[in-house]
């Protein structure tokens, strides 16, 4: 799998957690779609 694949997998994971009901769900959310742009905008 290519970088780019990898980073908006983990991404589209992040935002789905946003949408979860547990209190905390946020924190993850934003350190997921962080690192999966993070991975996506990686220079090769």
């Amino acid at each position: 799998m290519s970088k780019k694949i990898i980073g908006i997998m983990i991404a589209i994971l992040g935002s789905l957690i946003f949408f979860s009901d547990a209190e905390n769900a946020w924190i993850i959310s934003a350190i997921l779609l962080g690192a999966g742009s993070g991975i996506f905008f990686w220079k090769e």
